[in-house]
C-alpha cells in the first residue's frame, strides 16, 4: 500500500491551516475510511470504493471527533463536545433527517440533542441509538419489529426520541433486528426480534421452530431487563446479526441466539431448544473445548463471527468463517465454521487492543508490548500504532490496496505508525479514528 501518500493525507488533513476551521476542546482527531461505498458509508462525498485509508476532511468532519460508530450501511461519529455526526444509507431515516436517501457526506445529527451531549451510540441497518450523559437513550430511523424501543405505535421517526423506562445506560449495541443496553449498575436490557432468543427471555436456537407471524407476535417493543441475568453483573454487550454476546464483571463471557453458524461459541449439545423455557445464565457461559474456563474481557460480534479477548491479550474467534474472517490461518480450513473460541495468532498480546468485526472481515488495533520499546515517532499515549485485517477483501474493506483477502491477520502498513484511537466495522466498510501528534 502507499504508506507515504496516506501519511501526507494525515499531515495535510491535521495542518494548522485546516484545523482553524475546527473549534476543539481538548485533543485533535483524523477520521479514515475505506472499503465498500455505494451506500456512502465512507463519508467521501462519492459512492466509489476505496481500497486502502482515506481521510476524511476536517472542513466536512470536525477534527474533535472521539469514536466512530458503523452500522451496516451507515456511519456515525460522536465528538468531544457531545455531538453526533452521520453519512451513508438514510432510506429508513437512520441519520435523523428526509433530505437524502443516501448522504455521501458527514452531516450533524439531531441538532436538538445538543443539550445534552451524546457519549456513547449504536447503529444497525435501519436505525440508530444514542445515550447521552445523563444516561438516556434516544432512538430515531425504522423498525417493523421493535428495535427503536418506542412501542408498536412508533415503528418510524426522524426526530431522536427518547426510549421510556431506560435510565442510567453506559453502552448499547444493535444487531439486525434486536438491541441492547447495560446500565451503569450491570443490568441488561434487551428489546426487537426475539426470533432464536437472542433477547435473552425465551430460547429458540432452530429457525424451523417458529413461523415468522408466530415470532412477529413476540416481539419486544419496549426494553425488558433480562431477568437471567439477575444478581449477575454485565460489563458490556455486542450484538450480531442474530445473537448476543455479554460479559460480566467477572470476565465470563455469556451467548444467546441463532447458533446455525456456531456463532455463539458452544457445541450443540449445550444449545437448549426449548422455546418455553425460561433460561438460566449458566447455560449460556462460553467455555474452552475442554469444559475449562476461558475468561474474557473484551468481544466483538460481526454478522455472524465473534472475536474476543483474554486478560492476558490473547485473541480467539470462532462462528462463521466466510473468507478466513476468523483469521485462524489454516489452509483449506478457511471455509469451515468454527464452534468454539480458538487462539489466533500472528498479533501481539494486548488486552487493551481494540477489536471489530463486519460481515465477512475483521480488524484489531494494537501495539507490540514490549520490555523496552522503541517507539518512533514517540506514541501518543491511548493509541496504537498496528492495525491488524483479515478476511474478505472485497470492496477493499481491508485497507490492503486490492480485493485480495487473507485468512490471517496482516498488518495494514498504510497506517502503520500512526497513533490510532479506535477501529470500526460496518458490513462492508472499515472506519479508523487516529489522533493528531
Amino acid at each position: 500500500m502507499k504508506s507515504s501518500f496516506v501519511k501526507r493525507m494525515l499531515r495535510s488533513a491535521l495542518s494548522g491551516r485546516a484545523l482553524l476551521q475546527v473549534n476543539t476542546r481538548s485533543f485533535q482527531t483524523c477520521s479514515f475510511s475505506f472499503g465498500q461505498g455505494l451506500q456512502g458509508a465512507l463519508g467521501l462525498g462519492n459512492t466509489e470504493d476505496v481500497y486502502e485509508p482515506d481521510a476524511m476532511s476536517p472542513l466536512q468532519l470536525p477534527a474533535t471527533v472521539s469514536k466512530l460508530v458503523a452500522g451496516h450501511f451507515h456511519s456515525l461519529a460522536l465528538t468531544q463536545e457531545g455531538e453526533l455526526w452521520g453519512w451513508g444509507r438514510n432510506v429508513e431515516g437512520q441519520l435523523g433527517h428526509a433530505q437524502e436517501m443516501v448522504c455521501c457526506t458527514p452531516s450533524r445529527i439531531a441538532p436538538d440533542l445538543l443539550e445534552h451531549h451524546l457519549v456513547e451510540a449504536a447503529a444497525s441497518a435501519v436505525c440508530s441509538l444514542a445515550v447521552d450523559k445523563q444516561g438516556r437513550v434516544w432512538a430515531w430511523g425504522t423498525s417493523k419489529r421493535g428495535q427503536l424501543g418506542l412501542g408498536p405505535d412508533t415503528t418510524h421517526t426522524l426526530a431522536a426520541l427518547p426510549i421510556p423506562g431506560l435510565e442510567g445506560i453506559a453502552h448499547v449495541a444493535c444487531g439486525w433486528g434486536h438491541a441492547a443496553a447495560v446500565t451503569y449498575d450491570g443490568e441488561l436490557w434487551t428489546w426487537g426480534y426475539p426470533q432464536h432468543g437472542r433477547l435473552g427471555h425465551s430460547f429458540a436456537t432452530h429457525p424451523s421452530q417458529e413461523a415468522e407471524s408466530e415470532v412477529m407476535s413476540r416481539c419486544v417493543w419496549a426494553p425488558r431487563r433480562v431477568s437471567a441475568l439477575e444478581g449477575v453483573s454485565i460489563k458490556q454487550v455486542v450484538c450480531g446479526a442474530d445473537h448476543t454476546l455479554a460479559v460480566t464483571s467477572d470476565n465470563q463471557l455469556l451467548s444467546f441466539g441463532d447458533s446455525s453458524l456456531q456463532q455463539l461459541g458452544r457445541s450443540a449439545e449445550e444449545l437448549p431448544g426449548s422455546l418455553a423455557s425460561t433460561p438460566e445464565a449458566s447455560s449460556w457461559l462460553v467455555n474452552n473445548a475442554d469444559g475449562s474456563s476461558l475468561p474474557i474481557c473484551k468481544v466483538a460480534a460481526g454478522l455472524a463471527h465473534c472475536l474476543a479477548l483474554t486478560p492476558d491479550g490473547l485473541l480467539y474467534s470462532w462462528g462463521w468463517n466466510a473468507a478466513g474472517c476468523l483469521g485462524l490461518g489454516e489452509p483449506g480450513r478457511h471455509q469451515h465454521d468454527v464452534s468454539r473460541p480458538t487462539q489466533v495468532y500472528g498479533v501481539p498480546h494486548n488486552p487493551n487492543g481494540v477489536i471489530a468485526a463486519g460481515r465477512a472481515h475483521s480488524m484489531l488495533l494494537s501495539e507490540d508490548l514490549l520490555p523496552d520499546p522503541v517507539e518512533e515517532p514517540p506514541q501518543v499515549k491511548g493509541t496504537s500504532t498496528q492495525l491488524f485485517a483479515w478476511g474478505s477483501g472485497a470492496q477493499g474493506r481491508l485497507g490492503s490496496g486490492t480485493q485480495i483477502g487473507c485468512i490471517q491477520p496482516e498488518l495494514c502498513d498504510a497506517l502503520e505508525g500512526q497513533p490510532m484511537l479506535h477501529v470500526a466495522c460496518g458490513y462492508d466498510h472499515t472506519l479508523v479514528l487516529a489522533r493528531a501528534v
